[in-house]
């Protein structure tokens, strides 16, 4: 026996009726990993993300420049609408966000943009803590 690195072919193969357990991989979404940039004329102002992880529920990062806090409101609002809109468009309703419990800036970012702490995650950031945010949105798929 031999452990190798998972290929798509044996997703597919667990996808196609193959699994035993409780089908992980039976609901799970075609394309996984979704990154944006938000530019403000020739300038990148943010480059953020997220990862999918159900059909429901995904990871979510983002990275400011410096010339974004130049701009913080209209970075804040573009940013939370881009969020409502992905939401509902995916029909996503649990984000997370992890935020290093030491950064009170993005902290304050990520609770203005609609993210509730959760929990705290001892040693995410090796021997830094992380708190875990997260967004819920009810209303998706509820309509």
């Amino acid at each position: 026996m031999q452990i190798r690195e998972a290929i798509q072919s044996d997703i597919d193969f667990l996808k196609s009726g193959n699994s035993i357990s409780r089908n992980c991989f039976e609901d799970q979404p075609d394309k996984i990993d979704y990154v944006y940039t938000l530019d403000y004329g020739d300038t990148i102002m943010v480059v953020g993300g997220f990862r999918l992880l159900n059909l429901t529920s995904a990871w979510c990062w983002m990275d400011w420049t410096a010339e974004a806090l130049r701009h913080k409101k209209e970075v804040y609002k573009t940013v939370r609408d881009w969020l409502d809109f992905i939401t509902k468009e995916m029909g996503l309703v649990r984000l997370m966000a992890c935020v290093k419990t030491d950064f009170p800036a993005a902290i304050r970012t990520i609770e203005h943009l609609g993210f509730c702490r959760e929990s705290i995650m001892k040693h995410f950031y090796g021997e830094k803590d992380a708190y875990l945010y997260v967004r819920v949105d009810w209303s998706v798929g509820h309509e």
